[in-house]
């Protein structure tokens, strides 16, 4: 009777575990970064639609990627798909999210020749945790920091030579700390799709989800929240008369 009755008990707490994961998901986003509000919109509305809640907490890159591969938090709100080499429990979900520009950064003036390869010899500031940064300038001089607005400091006084970063996440960095005399350098170093991350415990989930995504990028409802987003959070058009390029592209064609 004591033994049936444990029996009882341990079934009751596996099923409410499984049924509380359905009810609530958790993904972590790197703390502070502006792009986060909108994906952040994007991911409510989409699991909203299935009745399930979403909560969003901000970690550094390595930690919060570290610990939802462990099944501690439910995926990853968005990522490259560089994270699978290394994290085979993340599932992605097929629906790019966004499209970004990877940019060089400079003070002054621009580059020379605007490449990887034009990028030898510089020091060049990357923010840690990027996991498609990090191994496009592994051959290169860099100065690694957590946090970009330090790179952009950095970058204005002169102690490095470049900042490779998110087109759209550094003019926001530039924009909001005042950073005077900014080159962002055309065309693009290489451009990466972003994507939705289930941990594999969720698999179920994958395609309606999926389903969701599609729908809300076939109607043009996600275009509409990063342009919404740009134009009331980022006040982009003060930048330039191509400030439109900074408003992610949902076509885009991933680069080695």
């Amino acid at each position: 009777m004591l033994m049936i009755r444990s029996l009882i008990i341990v079934f009751s707490v596996a099923w409410v575990s499984v049924s509380g994961a359905q009810d609530k998901l958790v993904f972590p986003t790197v703390s502070n970064s502006p792009l986060s509000k909108a994906l952040e919109t994007v991911i409510h509305t989409a699991y909203g639609r299935l009745g399930i809640d979403v909560e969003v907490v901000h970690l550094p890159r390595k930690r919060g990627l570290m610990l939802s591969s462990q099944g501690l938090y439910d995926g990853e709100l968005a990522r490259t798909t560089i994270v699978l080499q290394k994290f085979p429990n993340l599932i992605r979900v097929p629906v790019t999210l966004y499209c970004f520009d990877i940019v060089a950064y400079t003070h002054h003036k621009p580059l020379p020749v605007v490449s990887w390869e034009g990028l030898k010899g510089l020091s060049v500031g990357v923010t840690l945790g990027m996991m498609k940064i990090e191994a496009q300038t592994v051959d290169l001089k860099t100065v690694k920091v957590v946090n970009l607005n330090q790179l952009f400091k950095m970058l204005a006084t002169d102690r490095i030579d470049v900042v490779v970063a998110n087109r759209l996440i550094g003019a926001a960095t530039v924009l909001e700390g005042g950073f005077d005399n900014i080159v962002i350098n055309d065309p693009p170093l290489t451009q990466t799709p972003i994507y939705h991350f289930l941990h594999d415990k969720h698999r179920g989930l994958l395609n309606d989800i999926t389903e969701v995504l599609e729908q809300m990028l076939r109607s043009g409802e996600l275009a509409q929240i990063y342009k919404n987003y740009a134009q009331q959070h980022l006040n982009l058009l003060s930048l330039d008369a191509d400030a439109a390029a900074s408003i992610p592209s949902l076509q885009c064609h991933e680069s080695s």
